[in-house]
């Protein structure tokens, strides 16, 4: 993800880049290892009860029966393969069936190690892929329950002896196949609220790139016209009118020097530092100062202001205030205009906002971003601005803002 004031990516480590994603591999693999030893301690205590139940079946059993050693080995063999069950549930489960298929053909007696059927064929829809788990599941269980009932079992198909494991084997599949539903839908719901977290991320960078960008163009915009309109000024008197250059470069370094602290203050604010004394935000009053400076650069400046301000919240006159800032700047920067009236007056339920020159355009500009501030700037504060030539062949600019909240 790009960096939000140059663009460029992240470098590793970064909080928005390669860092989340570092951590979501670790967090995987730590999940990966938890499920690991889940498994080992689940194949242990099947161990452990297979094995009680197999010395009960050999110890009490009134038939001769082969070495006994045979048989713990596998049910051992049988409980070990369980550890495997996530990674293969189907190979797990064939490797169970053989198994414990061989334990009866070699001779001995009892349903003890039938016990890891239950976890296998479980792992099989729990842990399988796609919905023809369930199917693979249930024909595990027919299959186990087919050797139940061949030699060396002489036990008919019918006989509650099968019916009965068979019913709790295939009740073990769909209890796996709804745990597996479940967990997908828990997953699904998890990556869709991180990326509703990452929208919101995306859209809480984009809005503050337009913060900046406009912050920006509010603090250097006016400035730099003012510095243009005055270093030109000062280039074409600089051999007849020394003394009207040294008012204009002094006009230049006097911009330059004003526009420093509200800089400073955007770029404390770019990398997250707090100030303990913020600087005031400007308001209508300032605009006579804005005004001067135009009338230096040669312009005849009409400004009008409502009587005390008319009782405006700061954030009405802090709009005004850039709206007609931005509008003088363009007068100066893109038009030939010798006059030019700011009017900030309140009618009925708005305040009024009214910048006309008679001047045409002299330079296209870069792509309208002072419009675009005014604009948005307005629509922040619940208000409108319209932008034109006049009848008379100047241009103007008009806003309106409600006076009550927006």
């Amino acid at each position: 993800m790009p960096d939000v004031v140059t663009g460029k990516a992240p470098r590793r480590g970064h909080r928005w880049g390669y860092a989340g994603d570092m951590a979501d591999g670790e967090a995987s693999i730590r999940s990966r290892a938890d499920d690991a030893r889940i498994d080992f301690v689940l194949a242990g205590i099947v161990a452990v009860v297979v094995i009680f139940g197999t010395w009960v079946e050999l110890t009490y059993s009134q038939d001769p029966v082969p070495p006994a050693v045979g048989a713990y080995a596998i049910a051992i063999a049988a409980s070990a393969v369980l550890v495997f069950r996530r990674r293969a549930p189907v190979l797990v489960s064939v490797a169970t069936l053989v198994l414990v298929y061989g334990y009866h053909l070699v001779g001995y007696p009892g349903e003890a190690p039938g016990i890891v059927f239950f976890v296998a064929f479980y792992s099989v829809t729990a842990h399988g892929r796609g919905l023809r788990t369930i199917a693979t599941g249930l024909a595990l269980v027919v299959a186990a329950e087919f050797l139940s009932v061949i030699p060396p079992n002489p036990v008919p198909w019918y006989s509650p002896a099968v019916i009965a494991p068979a019913a709790s084997m295939g009740g073990a599949v769909l209890i796996g196949a709804v745990v597996r539903q479940r967990r997908l839908e828990a997953e699904s719901r998890t990556a869709q609220a991180a990326h509703d977290r990452e929208s919101a991320l995306r859209e809480h960078m984009a809005a503050e790139r337009l913060l900046i960008a406009r912050d920006l163009h509010d603090v250097l915009a006016h400035t730099l016209s003012v510095i243009a309109v005055q270093a030109g000024v000062a280039l074409d008197a600089l051999d007849d009118d020394p003394e009207q250059a040294r008012k204009s470069i002094q006009a230049v370094r006097t911009a330059a020097r004003d526009v420093l602290p509200g800089l400073h203050e955007t770029l404390r604010a770019l990398r997250g530092e707090s100030t303990s004394s913020p600087a005031p935000q400007p308001g209508l009053a300032q605009l006579a100062g804005i005004a001067e400076k135009a009338r230096a650069s040669g312009l005849n400046v009409r400004l009008e202001l409502p009587p005390e301000h008319a009782g405006l919240s700061a954030f009405l006159e802090l709009t005004a205030y850039w709206i007609v800032t931005e509008a003088l700047s363009n007068v100066m920067a893109h038009s030939d205009a010798a006059n030019v009236t700011a009017a900030v007056t309140v009618q009925g339920p708005d305040l009024h906002i009214l910048v006309a020159d008679d001047g045409r355009p002299v330079s296209p500009g870069t792509g309208g971003f002072g419009l675009a501030g005014m604009q948005e700037r307005a629509q922040l504060a619940g208000g409108t601005v319209q932008a034109g030539t006049t009848a008379a062949g100047g241009y103007c600019v008009e806003a309106r803002l409600p006076l009550g909240e927006p």
